[in-house]
Formats: C-alpha cells, sequence, structure tokens
C-alpha cells in the first residue's frame, strides 16, 4: 500500500519535471541556418520527422543511442509557415514529446546540451520536403581502458611539456 501511495505521489512530480524540461529546450534560442548538411554524419546520427509532422520516421532506431555517450540533441526544423495560424513551438514540443516516449533517457542525462536549429532557406511546402527536419544527435564512443589509458598517456606529455618551457 505504501509503495502505491509513493507512486501516485511521485509520478506527478516526475511528470512535472518532465514538461519543465521540454519548456527549458523550447524556451532557448533559435540558432538560424539556411540549411543543415546531413551528409557530415561523423558522430552525429540523425532521427528524422516529416514536414510539419511531429512523429519519427523510424522511433525504433532510437535504441542505437543505447551504446553512445550523448553529447548533443539538436531539434532540427525549418522556419517556414504556410499558415498565419501555424504554431512552431507547439509542433517542436510535440516533436519532443515524441522523442521523450519513444527514448525517456535522453531527457535524465544532465550533461546534455540541447539545442534548437531553424532553417531559413525553405519558401514552400514543397521545398519543406527536402530540408532535414528532426533530431541530430551528437555523441562520442565511450571510453574504454586502452582510450583512457592513451589520453592519461597524452596528458602526462602535455604536462612535462609544460614543465619544461616553464624553466
Amino acid at each position: 500500500m505504501r509503495i502505491l501511495l509513493a507512486l501516485f505521489i511521485l509520478l506527478p512530480i516526475f511528470s512535472i519535471a518532465q514538461s519543465n524540461k521540454i519548456e527549458s529546450i523550447l524556451n532557448k534560442k533559435v540558432d538560424l541556418i539556411d540549411q543543415i548538411d546531413t551528409s557530415n554524419g561523423e558522430q552525429i546520427l540523425y532521427f528524422p520527422t516529416k514536414f510539419a509532422s511531429p512523429y519519427l520516421v523510424n522511433p525504433n532506431e532510437l535504441v542505437q543511442l543505447d551504446s553512445l555517450v550523448i553529447l548533443k540533441v539538436e531539434l532540427v526544423f525549418t522556419t517556414f509557415k504556410d499558415e498565419m495560424s501555424f504554431n512552431q513551438i507547439r509542433l517542436n514540443r510535440k516533436r519532443l514529446n515524441n522523442l521523450e516516449t519513444a527514448y525517456p533517457d535522453i531527457f535524465n542525462k544532465k550533461l546534455i546540451t540541447w539545442k534548437l536549429t531553424g532553417q531559413t532557406g525553405c519558401s514552400t511546402p514543397e521545398a519543406g520536403h527536402s530540408f532535414f527536419h528532426g533530431f541530430a544527435i551528437h555523441y562520442r564512443l565511450p571510453q574504454t581502458s586502452e582510450s583512457t589509458t592513451l589520453e592519461v598517456n597524452y596528458l602526462k606529455r602535455v604536462k612535462t611539456e609544460l614543465s619544461k618551457k616553464k624553466r
């Protein structure tokens, strides 16, 4: 009974915290660019949505993130508006909510940088379909004992070189 009571109390608090996280992301300054270049896939994975749609095309592909260290999540969209009543913030909120539903762990990691990127190069709904919409997730591979050893040795060499220069 106590467990059920605790869940009853804590679930709304968790939900509010997640909602606040999404709102804090939506309140970030939007970086404007002409069009994102998705050909640079070096340590970036792209998870698309369709133009004007909040749904991830392949949410099951997010499982790829399980073995990676996520550095930054970039929500990419076009700034083009076909209708005056269109609300980009509402669409972005739905996209973030759908990302949370498909991969909730991403919102629990404190060291992830979140970024909003608006593409200004789109001027028609037809052109909008050729622009990337969705999430660009920047990552690094997890540390291994070998890579840690290499990094420690490198830092020792740098320290030694700096010490020599001070003399």
